[in-house]
């Protein structure tokens, strides 16, 4: 009996080495790896949220698939961001001012009068006494005259008792006559009032050319007549 299980034990051995042999070496690896960070895969995780949220480019489907196809951004996810609204464009510059007309020029001024101004007349002896001196009736030679006005002249009559004063400007001008002692005056009858007497009132235009007023007349009777 001791032989058989002597004999027995000595079949068995063999694979009992093997068995344990076996078990020490086991087919389980062990592999390493380098550590990846947390962040860098949430970084790979926003990679793919950001593919899932952009706008696939898609064929022309007809009107009924486009009302039904799900946009990335408002149907199929809801945690896609809406896309940013386009920039309003930037507002057309205004136009410049039309320029302002240019004005009208200026109109040439006036030319300025150069002309003058004669008054002229007679102081003779009225026998008559109408004012007017006839063929019979003398000039009175001799006699002063004063023109009052813008400028102050005085004249005395020639041998026909006739005056004149000539270059005058324009302006209201008065025509008196200094009679002697001893004549009285006939003519004229109404004007302004003289030192001895009544004249005349006469006006000078302002003309570019000369002008002549004549016929401006005195007319007088002696005292002792």
């Amino acid at each position: 009996m001791r032989g058989s299980i002597v004999v027995l034990a000595l079949a068995i051995s063999p694979f009992v080495a093997r068995a344990s042999m076996a078990q020490g070496h086991s087919h389980v690896r062990r592999h390493d790896f380098p550590a990846v960070s947390r962040d860098r895969d949430d970084d790979n995780r926003g990679r793919d949220d950001d593919k899932k949220c952009e706008d696939r480019r898609r064929g022309n489907p007809s009107e009924k698939g486009r009302e039904h196809r799900a946009e990335p951004r408002s149907k199929a996810n809801k945690d896609c961001a809406a896309p940013a609204p386009a920039p309003a464009p930037d507002p057309a510059p205004a136009p410049d001012p039309a320029p302002a007309p240019a004005p009208d020029p200026a109109p040439a001024p006036a030319p300025a009068p150069s002309g003058h101004t004669s008054f002229s007349g007679f102081v003779f002896y009225d026998l008559d006494l109408n004012g007017v001196m006839g063929p019979d009736e003398n000039g009175l030679a001799g006699w002063t005259v004063q023109l009052s006005g813008p400028v102050t002249q005085t004249a005395v009559t020639d041998g026909n008792g006739q005056y004149t004063f000539s270059g005058l400007t324009a302006g209201s001008y008065t025509i008196c006559v200094l009679a002697p002692a001893g004549w009285n005056q006939v003519f004229p009858t109404s004007g302004p009032a003289c030192a001895a007497g009544i004249g005349y009132t006469q006006d000078a235009p302002a003309l570019a050319g000369d002008v002549l007023f004549d016929g401006v007349d005195f007319g007088f009777v002696s005292a002792h007549w």
